[in-house]
């Protein structure tokens, strides 16, 4: 983490010159961050009474905007006015050992030190103690009142109106052909929703994990870090919005026929309730949500970013495919941001989601979103006539390709 804080730094400030020739540069500068770092975070923790572990990963952010800021603030101050190709690694090392390089040292280590023994107090220890407090004594559950609802809503209508609809409407885009579309403004609550898709025992668990997945959508849109419990309920939101949506229920069920005329006969398996009751029964299985979200949760994130509105809502919701034998999810959150689970492995979660800003990128998605949809999709007013979309899956492929290229030169 300090080798590369540095090397960007450095890189940003003299991209003409060659990376290997200050290397040895890099690595005393990224010596001498560490010893910064590691000496006020032992400071810190001295201090420290109260620390819940769901502020890890705001900790941790915070701890790599230190780590960047500390870095520029060494390489400005030890390049400035000078030719950093006549600087020597020998030269470095023997000022940070004099006593005013040791001085500077101290005093960086303990600003720093001050300034996160400052936040803790103001905000991370009030937060631990109301978290700890709240798991030793937890407030009794409220009684749920499961609500009669004759219209399934399977894009939730929070997402539309906070994220997709202006002033109020939606930009609707109706299949006409394999390349062409109606296009028309209508409510937000128009669109998204059919008669009697679940029980209301079902559209009552929905609305739950609805629930618990706005403040993760917030943060991870705002670029914030998601606790283990946001991160699991953002995740847990958009494995059930696939499962939950029309396309995915008729496949399932046209699937089990067979199997469920076989055990029943003809006239039961074809009834719409058994259809429903059966179908139902995957929102009970958790083996069968492990299968499909650890993979999800163990890829690596990425969230595409776009200035301009590109992205797309499809009636489908979000895309699971795959790429290079590991499956992946696509999932739009608004016009200008799509979340991406890139099938690219990783044993630790990252604080964040990596950000790419990538034009052929942020087209190949929104292409993709378009040949998934079924009979229609929801779109920024901004939105340009769709082109021809092409194949499904050969342009997630495509996408994924891109995504692991841009990844790599990022590092």
């Amino acid at each position: 983490m300090f080798t590369s804080a540095i090397s960007r730094i450095v890189q940003k400030k003299f991209p003409q010159e060659n990376e290997e020739t200050l290397s040895s540069l890099v690595s005393v500068w990224a010596e001498v961050l560490k010893s910064i770092i590691d000496r006020s975070q032992e400071l810190f923790l001295e201090q420290v009474s109260a620390l819940h572990i769901d502020l890890k990963p705001e900790m941790t952010m915070s701890l790599i905007n230190t780590v960047n800021g500390i870095a520029e603030k060494i390489v400005e101050a030890r390049t400035a006015k000078r030719n950093v190709v006549d600087i020597t690694p020998q030269e470095e090392r023997a000022f940070y050992a004099s006593a005013e390089g040791k001085a500077l040292i101290e005093g960086t280590t303990n600003v720093i030190y001050l300034a996160w023994l400052k936040h803790y107090r103001k905000r991370w220890e009030p937060k631990s103690k109301k978290k700890l407090k709240k798991e030793k004594s937890p407030p009794q559950p409220k009684r749920r009142y499961i609500k009669t609802v004759e219209t399934n809503h399977y894009i939730p209508r929070f997402i539309l109106k906070k994220y997709w609809a202006e002033s109020g409407t939606l930009t609707r885009h109706a299949r006409v052909n394999r390349d062409n579309w109606e296009i028309r403004q209508i409510g937000f609550g128009e669109w998204g929703h059919q008669k009697k898709l679940y029980s209301d025992k079902l559209e009552d668990r929905f609305s739950l994990i609805e629930g618990d997945a706005a403040e993760p959508i917030r943060k991870i849109l705002a670029t914030y870090p998601l606790n283990d419990p946001e991160r699991l309920a953002f995740l847990g939101y958009l494995v059930v919005n696939k499962l939950r949506n029309p396309s995915y229920r008729r496949l399932l069920i046209e699937y089990m026929l067979p199997v469920t005329t076989a055990e029943v006969g003809k006239e039961e398996a074809n009834n719409p309730e058994f259809q429903r009751d059966i179908y139902e029964t995957i929102f009970e299985n958790n083996d069968l949500y492990d299968q499909i979200a650890s993979p999800l949760l163990w890829s690596r994130w990425v969230m595409v970013r776009t200035n301009e509105p590109v992205f797309v809502l499809p009636d489908t919701a979000s895309i699971w495919g795959t790429f290079n034998g590991h499956r992946i999810l696509v999932a739009p959150l608004t016009p200008t941001a799509c979340f991406v689970s890139s099938g690219i492995l990783e044993t630790e979660k990252r604080v964040i989601p990596d950000e790419l800003s990538n034009d052929e990128l942020a087209r190949v998605i929104s292409r993709s979103l378009i040949a998934s949809c079924q009979n229609d999709f929801v779109s920024h007013s901004k939105f340009p006539k769709p082109a021809a979309t092409g194949l499904k899956d050969e342009l997630l492929s495509r996408a994924c390709r891109i995504i692991g290229e841009l990844l790599n030169l990022a590092e």
